[in-house]
């Protein structure tokens, strides 16, 4: 039997050289256009979506792994001085191993200490119900339905405390960069069904 070793990531901030790896990301991520039509279907227009996402004021974090893979994205879109849309993607091969909560935790962080940001808002499917858990856990609050027949839920965040709760905050200690071990996976046994893993977008 082959020795699983512990799966290694770091959390960072990006950095214009990630470029190429992000692209390979997106080429490689599935499903894609499945909300609000991202990620885009074609390489090139995946090309024009990250130009967009890197320039401006926005801010972008990734998920790499020790091999050197690019395996998750998120950005903070500045819409004020004090207020930001979030957007979360994980590659498929990593769902469902807390990876996609650390992300998020980094991001409010970020977000609170060094953009000094009072809210945080996102959007989500509304039968992505293991995203929808998530930013509950994390403190988003549902505002409102939006989208055709309700399909989409817009939820915010407040991230700027009057006066720090420090280690009573759930993201108090998720400075950037930020490193994470993952236990080995364990070998399925032959009776096990395949898992099914959430997309936390």
């Amino acid at each position: 039997m082959a020795v699983r070793h512990p799966e290694e990531f770091i959390i960072r901030l990006a950095t214009p050289d990630d470029v190429p790896r992000l692209l390979q990301m997106y080429v490689d991520f599935e499903p894609k256009v499945e909300f609000q039509g991202l990620p885009p279907p074609t390489k090139e227009k995946i090309e024009q979506w990250l130009t967009s996402l890197t320039g401006g004021g926005n801010v972008n974090f990734v998920i790499e792994a020790a091999d050197g893979r690019i395996i998750g994205h998120a950005v903070l879109c500045r819409e004020a001085s004090d207020r930001a849309e979030v957007a979360i993607f994980l590659h498929q091969e990593f769902r469902g191993k807390g990876l996609g909560r650390k992300l998020m935790e980094a991001v409010i962080h970020f977000g609170c200490h060094c953009l000094h940001l009072r809210k945080i808002w996102l959007s989500v499917q509304t039968l992505n119900l293991p995203a929808v858990e998530l930013y509950r856990k994390l403190g988003f609050v549902t505002l409102h339905d939006i989208g055709d027949l309700s399909s989409e839920l817009l939820m915010e965040r407040s991230v700027g405390c009057p006066v720090c709760r420090q280690e009573e905050c759930p993201v108090f200690d998720k400075r950037l960069p930020l490193r994470i071990t993952l236990p080995p996976a364990e070998e399925p046994s032959q009776s096990d069904p395949p898992s099914e893993d959430g997309r936390p977008r």
